[in-house]
């Protein structure tokens, strides 16, 4: 997938965004295994992606980032997210992409990849 840090830098442009409150990314940063600054290119990046003035993203896109929208896996590593959601949040958006940051446990990494190859559901490595 490439990592983050090339998630953070495909499409977090010099937009004109609302800023997230230091309370926010305060907490945001608990949660997540992204730091303050990885938190407010995240921010640009969903603000970009997001088109209907909501606040939120649809899954379709969140398909428009080129690691997902290029990857064979894309659409797996959608299905398989915690959320299942129709729209997405930012909280939701940062809480799904937080697998992929360095900091992230490896056993967390592991289980991901898992569930991602996983297609039937059936919780086993094959047929």
């Amino acid at each position: 997938m490439g990592g983050i840090s090339s998630i953070i830098g495909a499409r977090a442009g010099k937009a004109n965004y609302p800023k997230l409150s230091d309370e926010e990314v305060d907490e945001l940063t608990v949660i997540t295994s992204f730091t303050s600054a990885e938190i407010e290119r995240l921010w640009i990046l969903f603000n970009g992606l997001e088109v209907g003035g909501n606040g939120t993203i649809s899954p379709q896109e969140m398909l428009k980032l080129p690691q997902l929208r290029f990857n064979p896996l894309g659409q797996r590593v959608i299905a398989v997210s915690k959320f299942h959601a129709s729209r997405y949040s930012f909280r939701d958006f940062l809480q799904d992409l937080a697998v992929f940051s360095p900091q992230a446990p490896y056993e967390v990494k592991l289980h991901f990849a898992f569930k991602v190859f996983d297609v039937d559901g059936d919780g086993g490595g094959g047929d």
